[in-house]
C-alpha cells in the first residue's frame, strides 16, 4: 500500500480547489489568460510529454489513494472519441467565419467525404465519431441523411459512430418532439451495426440538456428507455443530471485557466456522485488542440493558441490525469470554433499525427485499478415529490358574478417565473461569490482572470450582470477574478505596423496573441487597426495582446447592372466606387437593344475600389442570314425561308426559258444578306416558257395586258376594216393561242378599223404589220432585199404597171409581207411603205427600184427613200402579176394621194 508521501505526490491533481473554474456549458466562453497558461506556452514538447507520463503515474496512484472508491467493475478497453459535424457546404469556406480551411474543401453531403473522414479518424486511433444530430426530419436537415451515410461508412470500415443529441436544435420545439426523436434514435439508428456500443449499450451524448429539468428528463427516459439499456452522457456544470444520465463530460475546456485543475475537479465530482449513490457513472475527459471563434461574430468570442501542438499535448496530459473512462476530442472538424484536428491548409496533418501518438499512449497505459463488482445498487434515496396542498376555499363558495351579456372580463396571465435579483459578489473570494450566485437561483457563467492592483488575488473584480439586475431564474452570472497585482501596462500599438507593434509588446514583456485581419479605408495595409486589451490597461507580464491588422481598403461589392440600360448601368458602377471598363456590343433575342446583357466581374464580387467593370450591351435581336433558295421549288424555298426565322414576302411569277416552272428564278434580299428576324424575302417563281394567250375578241388594251402578263410583248398591231367586229377589237393574232414562245417574243394583233388599212413594211420582230410599231428584225430573219424574188424586174413607169395589170390574164391576190419576214421565190407579195413606221431611213441599196411603184418622174427614188418612207393608201389590196420573165407590183385601182405632193400614177 503506498505511503502518505506517495499519495501526496498527486494531491494537487486530485483535490478540488476552493477557487473552482466552472463551465456554463457554453461552447464559446470568453478568453482566460493566467500565469499557468502563459508558463505552459513556453514549455517544450519534451516537458509536455513528461507531464503525460506523470499523469499516468498519478492516475495509478490515485486509484489506490482515493478513499471510498467504488468497487471494481469489469470494463471494456478505454475509448477515444471525437465530436464530428456533417453540416458544411462550399459556402462555409468562403463565409469569412473560419480562420483556416480544409486541405481539401468539401461538402458534408458527399458520401465520399464522409468515407474519407471515417478512414482518417480510424487511422488516428479514434474509435468513433460522435456526430451532432437534429432529429429524424429529412427536409432541410442533412444531419439525418448524413448520419445514415456515416453509420454505413463506419460499419464498412470496421469502426463506429454515435450521436450528440442537439437538444436545442431547430427541429425540437417542445418536449414531445425531443421524446419522439430519441425514440427514433434508439429504435432505428442505435440498432445499426455501425453504431457505437459500450458494454453492449448504445451511447448517446447530449448537448444543452439543461433546457429541461432533471424531473422532465427522468420522465422522458422512462418513456423511451425505461430499462436503461442505453448510455446517456450529460454535458455542463450541473452534476444533478446524473440522477437520470449515465455519465458526464465538458464539451469545451478552452475557457479554463487551469485545465489540469478543471478536469481533475470534474472527474472527482463524477466519481464522488457514483460513490455516494452506490452506482456507476462514466467520466469522459475532453481534450482540445486550441480554440478560435473570433470570426464567428459572437460577442463573447475569444481564442486560445495552439502553441505548436503543446496545448493539445497539455490537455491530453490533464485528461489522463483525471482518470477518465473515455477521452473525447473537441473536435474532429469544428471549423468555426477552430478546434479541428483534420488536415488543414495551415497545419497539414500535424494534429492527426499527434492524435495517433497520444491516443496510442493513452490506450497502452495500464488502466486505473477498476473498482470491484458491487452488488446491485439500491435506488437513490430521493424524497418523494409532495402532493400539492391547497388552502380550503371560503365557505360558501362564491358563485359566478352576474353580469350583462356581452360584458368584458379582464384576465391576469402568468409571464413565467418571477425575475431574480442578481446579488453583489464583487470583492468576495471566488468560492463565496459562486455560492451566492447559486443561492440566488442563478448559475455561474464564465469565470475569467485579470490582474488588479486593488483587488486581492482570488477575489471578484467585476460581474455581469451587475448587482441588482433583474434576470430570469437560472440565468448565468459571469465573474472576473483577480490574479493579483498587475506588473505591466499594455502599450498603445494602434496605427503601428505589425512588426513595430510586436516589438513594442515584447519590450513590455508582453506577447502577441491572435492576429486577425480586417479591411480599412483609413488604416494602411499591414498596420494595426485595434488591440485587446487597449493601450494603458494594466496586465501581468507575459500576457498576450490580440491585434486586428489592416488589409487595406475595404473591398467594394460589384453592383448588379444586368438588364439596365447602358447609361443607368454605368452610373451604378461609378456610384459603387468602380470604373466602367470595356463596353462591347452583342446581339440578343431577349435583352432589349441598349441594355446590359452581362457584366464582368459578376454582381456581388468583392473587388478593390477603382476596379473596372466590363459590360456587354445588347445591339438588339441577332441578324439572320438569308438562305439561298434560287433554283429550289417554291414550297421548298418557302420552307427554308421560314426555317431561318424569316417570312415569305411577295411571290410573283415570270416566264423563263431556262428555269423550270415552279422553281425560284430570283430572290430579294439576295442569299447571304444579314437581316432582322421576321424580315420578308420576296420571290420570283418561274412560270416556264411563255404560252400565247387567246386574245381574239378582246379589246386592244385588254389583249395587250393579257399578252404582257404572259411574259410576252405586244408586236405589230394591224388594223383591218370590219363591218362585223367592233372597232378596237382583236380579229386575229399571230402566233395562235396556246403556242409556246421565247419569253419576250411579240404577238401580232389585227383589229377592226373603221376607215382604211395600213400595210407596213418594217423590221418587226415577228413580221408584224403595224402603223405605229416597228422593231428591228430578230436574228435569222431575212433582209428586205432577200425576200424579193430574184427574177423581179424594174417596170419603166407606173403606167406600165397599170398596163401590165390590165393586160394580165392571170391576176391573183398576194400575201402582205414586211421586210424581215421570210418569203419564197416567186411568192405573191404586196409592199407599201409609210413614213410613220420606219425607225431609220431605208437605203436605196436595200430596195430595188424595180420592186416599187414609184411616184412621178421628177422625184428620184434615192431622194425619196432617204427623206421618208412611201406612204400609200388603198381601198383594195396590192396584186402581184407575173408575165413571162417580169414581175410587177401594181394597184388594182387608182391611188389617192396623201402626204406626198405631185404623186401620180
Amino acid at each position: 500500500m503506498p505511503n502518505a508521501r506517495t499519495c501526496g505526490m498527486c494531491g494537487s491533481s486530485r483535490m478540488a480547489s476552493s477557487r473552482r473554474r466552472l463551465s456554463s456549458g457554453n461552447r464559446t466562453p470568453s478568453k482566460t489568460v493566467t500565469r499557468a497558461t502563459r508558463y505552459r506556452s513556453r514549455k517544450s514538447s519534451s516537458d509536455v510529454a513528461s507531464d503525460v507520463v506523470l499523469a499516468f503515474l498519478c492516475a495509478t496512484i490515485l486509484s489506490v489513494c482515493l478513499p471510498g472508491a467504488p468497487p471494481a467493475h469489469a470494463q471494456e478497453p478505454p475509448l477515444v472519441l471525437a465530436f464530428y459535424y456533417a453540416w458544411y457546404d462550399q459556402n462555409t469556406w468562403t463565409s469569412g467565419t473560419v480562420a483556416d480551411s480544409p486541405a481539401e474543401p468539401y461538402q458534408s453531403a458527399d458520401p465520399a467525404v464522409i468515407q474519407r473522414h471515417v478512414a482518417l479518424a480510424q487511422s488516428a486511433g479514434i474509435d468513433a465519431l460522435v456526430v451532432s444530430w437534429y432529429g429524424p426530419q429529412e427536409a432541410n436537415n442533412q444531419t439525418e441523411t448524413n448520419l445514415r451515410v456515416l453509420l454505413d461508412s463506419a460499419a464498412a470500415a470496421g469502426t463506429h459512430a454515435a450521436v450528440a443529441f442537439e437538444t436545442n436544435g431547430p427541429f425540437f420545439p417542445d418536449r414531445a418532439s425531443v421524446t419522439a426523436a430519441l425514440r427514433h434514435l434508439l429504435g432505428v439508428h442505435a440498432q445499426h451495426p455501425g453504431y457505437l456500443r459500450y458494454e453492449g449499450r448504445p451511447v448517446v451524448f447530449f448537448w444543452r440538456q439543461q433546457r429541461f429539468s432533471v424531473d422532465v428528463w427522468d420522465s422522458i427516459r422512462s418513456e423511451v428507455d425505461p430499462d436503461r439499456t442505453s448510455l446517456w452522457i450529460a454535458e455542463g456544470v450541473d452534476i444533478a443530471f446524473q440522477r437520470v444520465f449515465d455519465g458526464h463530460y465538458l464539451y469545451s475546456i478552452a475557457w479554463s485557466p487551469d485545465v489540469n485543475r478543471t478536469l481533475a475537479d470534474w472527474g472527482g465530482r463524477v466519481r464522488r456522485y457514483a460513490a455516494e449513490n452506490n452506482t456507476r457513472r462514466l467520466w469522459v475527459a475532453t481534450v482540445m488542440p486550441g480554440y478560435d471563434d473570433t470570426r464567428s461574430g459572437r460577442a463573447s468570442a475569444f481564442a486560445v493558441g495552439r502553441r505548436g501542438g503543446d496545448y493539445y499535448r497539455a490537455t491530453w496530459a490533464a485528461a489522463i490525469a483525471s482518470q477518465p473512462d473515455w477521452v473525447v476530442i473537441t473536435s474532429f472538424n469544428e471549423w468555426v470554433e477552430g478546434t479541428m484536428i483534420e488536415p488543414s491548409v495551415s497545419y497539414g496533418d500535424q494534429y492527426l499525427n499527434l492524435t495517433r501518438e497520444l491516443a496510442a499512449q493513452y490506450k497502452a497505459a495500464p488502466p486505473p485499478t477498476a473498482p470491484t463488482e458491487a452488488p446491485a445498487p439500491t435506488p437513490m434515496a430521493v424524497a418523494a415529490t409532495p402532493t400539492p396542498q391547497f388552502s380550503p376555499p371560503p365557505s360558501p363558495l362564491p358563485t359566478g358574478t352576474p353580469v350583462t351579456e356581452g360584458s368584458t372580463v379582464n384576465l391576469v396571465v402568468s409571464n413565467g417565473p418571477c425575475p431574480v435579483t442578481v446579488p453583489d459578489v464583487t470583492g468576495l473570494d471566488q468560492a463565496a461569490a459562486e455560492a451566492a450566485v447559486v443561492a440566488a437561483g442563478l448559475v455561474v457563467g464564465q469565470v475569467t482572470e485579470q490582474c488588479s492592483d486593488t483587488v486581492p488575488a482570488g477575489s471578484v473584480i467585476s460581474q455581469s450582470p451587475v448587482a441588482g439586475a433583474s434576470v430570469q431564474p437560472g440565468s448565468a452570472v459571469d465573474l472576473v477574478i483577480s490574479s493579483g497585482p498587475c506588473d505591466a501596462v499594455v502599450p498603445d500599438v494602434v496605427g503601428l505596423t505589425q512588426e513595430a507593434a510586436q516589438a513594442a509588446l515584447e519590450a513590455a514583456n508582453l506577447y502577441i496573441g491572435t492576429i486577425s485581419q480586417e479591411c480599412s479605408d483609413t488604416v494602411p495595409a499591414g498596420s494595426v487597426i485595434s488591440q485587446n486589451p487597449v493601450g494603458g490597461t494594466p496586465v501581468t507580464q507575459g500576457s498576450t495582446v490580440n491585434l486586428v491588422v489592416s488589409t487595406g481598403p475595404c473591398p467594394v461589392s460589384v453592383p448588379e447592372v444586368t438588364g439596365l440600360d447602358q447609361a443607368a448601368a454605368e452610373a451604378a458602377v461609378v456610384a459603387a466606387g468602380l470604373v466602367v471598363g470595356q463596353v462591347t456590343e452583342q446581339c440578343s433575342d431577349t435583352v432589349p437593344a441598349g441594355s446590359v446583357i452581362s457584366q464582368n466581374p459578376v454582381a456581388g464580387t468583392s473587388v478593390q475600389p477603382g476596379s473596372a467593370v466590363n459590360l456587354v450591351v445588347s445591339s438588339g435581336p441577332c441578324l439572320v442570314a438569308v438562305p439561298n433558295v434560287v433554283g429550289q421549288a417554291q414550297a421548298a424555298a418557302q420552307a427554308a425561308i421560314e426555317a431561318a426565322g424569316l417570312a415569305v414576302g411577295q411571290v410573283t411569277t415570270q416566264c423563263s426559258d431556262t428555269v423550270p416552272a415552279g422553281q425560284v428564278i430570283s430572290q430579294d434580299p439576295a442569299a447571304g444578306a444579314q437581316v432582322s428576324p421576321g424580315s420578308a424575302v420576296n420571290l420570283v417563281v418561274s412560270a416556264g416558257p411563255a404560252v400565247v394567250p387567246n386574245v381574239v375578241g378582246q379589246a386592244q388594251a385588254a389583249a395587250a395586258a393579257a399578252i404582257t402578263a404572259a411574259g410576252l410583248t405586244v408586236g405589230a398591231v394591224q388594223e383591218v376594216n370590219s363591218t362585223q367586229v367592233p372597232a378596237g377589237t382583236v380579229i386575229a393574232q399571230s402566233p395562235a393561242a396556246g403556242a409556246t414562245l421565247t419569253c419576250g417574243a411579240a404577238v401580232i394583233c389585227r383589229h377592226s378599223h373603221d376607215a382604211v388599212t395600213d400595210l407596213i413594211a418594217s423590221g418587226a420582230s415577228a413580221g408584224l404589220l403595224s402603223r405605229n410599231s416597228c422593231r428591228a428584225s430578230p436574228p435569222g430573219a431575212i433582209t428586205p432585199r432577200s425576200w424579193w424574188p430574184s427574177h423581179f424586174t424594174e417596170p419603166a413607169t407606173a403606167e406600165e404597171a397599170v398596163r401590165h395589170k390590165r393586160s394580165s390574164n392571170s391576176i391573183t391576190k398576194p400575201q402582205a409581207k414586211c421586210p424581215g419576214t421570210r418569203g419564197r421565190d416567186g411568192e405573191r407579195v404586196g409592199l407599201v411603205l409609210t413614213p410613220r413606221c420606219c425607225s431609220k431611213p431605208l437605203q436605196w441599196s436595200r430596195i430595188r427600184p424595180g420592186n416599187l411603184i414609184l411616184p412621178t418622174a421628177q422625184h428620184r427614188p434615192r431622194e425619196m427613200m432617204t427623206h421618208a418612207c412611201i406612204h400609200l393608201f388603198t381601198t383594195s389590196p396590192l396584186y402581184h402579176v407575173k408575165t413571162r420573165k417580169k414581175s410587177h407590183l401594181f394597184l388594182e385601182k387608182s391611188f389617192r394621194r396623201r402626204n406626198w405632193t405631185g404623186l401620180k400614177l
